[in-house]
């Protein structure tokens, strides 16, 4: 089961976020297990109820330059209708969850942002972005590598000049934030 809450920053801090957590906690009180993934601004609500960080994240943004950003990776395509179904098939095995309605969801608002990488012939990874308040977000972005997954948003940043975008990445992993500076963000 997979859901994103979002709060309307004029309704916070009225009980919104405590409501839909308790609804949320009530259809998923027959599961062995409930994980989230929470921004630092949703962090205290979550800790409320009892929920603890495996790991922090990092929200990196840029505003890609006017002009050629780059070029774009070898093997990394615009994501198709006819790619969703092996992409799917791969993040339930990453993942450990049928996402496929939320990533339907992102493709459909921000198609523009949906990439694939393939090497020969082989799914090496994807990403997915989606419109957010103050700027456009990518991710999830998943890939055999660092390497890939720097390819796979290289290869999407080449096509967004002028805009404003936004990752969130573990603290921890060092050499994807070294790179996302190095790439302006």
């Amino acid at each position: 089961w997979l859901s994103m809450m979002l709060v309307h920053p004029d309704s916070r801090h009225v009980g919104v976020g405590t409501l839909l957590m308790d609804a949320a906690l009530d259809a998923l009180a027959s599961e062995p297990c409930v994980r989230l993934d929470a921004t630092p601004l949703g962090e205290p609500l979550y800790r409320r109820f009892g929920f603890s960080g495996e790991y922090e994240l990092t929200r990196a943004k840029v505003t890609v330059p006017l002009g050629p950003f780059g070029s774009v990776p070898e093997g990394v395509l615009p994501m198709k209708a006819v790619d969703l179904a092996e992409v799917f098939a791969r993040d339930r095995q990453v993942f450990g969850a049928d996402r496929s309605a939320l990533l339907t969801s992102f493709y459909r608002r921000a198609p523009d942002l949906a990439r694939t990488l393939c090497r020969g012939g082989t799914l090496i990874g994807y990403c997915f972005g989606r419109p957010g308040y103050l700027y456009r977000q990518l991710g999830p972005v998943v890939a055999n590598d660092t390497t890939a997954a720097r390819e796979l948003v290289a290869g999407c940043l080449a096509s967004q000049a002028g805009e404003t975008l936004a990752v969130d990445v573990p603290r921890l992993d060092s050499e994807w934030t070294a790179w996302l500076e190095s790439a302006g963000f």
